[in-house]
């Protein structure tokens, strides 16, 4: 049976890469690995340390947030940012346009 699953990820400096945890959203369980590296669900115990789900070096986290990229997945503060700079060019060029006008100059490249 298909369990949706919430994906969290936090940077693991001593070890130059990401941690990955994986949370079942309906048991609030992790995904965990077994001593023999089994996957499996675990709940999580108060206080006590957990490995993480998965831990992904640096270029395979750079992969992973590309691909998402890719899919359309934007952070939340980079969603507003989306076509921004698209519009912010041509704010400018129509801004360049009335200024070579208005100053009777010709524009650098010979256009008008």
């Amino acid at each position: 049976m298909f369990s949706r699953v919430e994906a969290i990820a936090y940077n693991l400096r001593a070890w130059r890469g990401v941690g990955l945890d994986l949370r079942r959203l309906d048991t609030g369980e992790f995904l965990a690995h077994g001593l023999d590296d089994t996957p499996r669900y675990e709940a999580a115990k108060e206080g006590e340390y957990r490995d993480p789900s998965m831990i992904l070096d640096e270029q395979a986290a750079q992969v992973l947030a590309n691909s998402l990229w890719d899919a359309g997945i934007r952070p939340e503060g980079a969603r507003a940012s989306v076509g921004q700079l698209a519009a912010t060019q041509a704010h400018l060029e129509d801004m360049r346009a009335m200024a070579f006008q208005g100053l009777k100059v010709q524009k650098p490249g010979g256009g008008k």
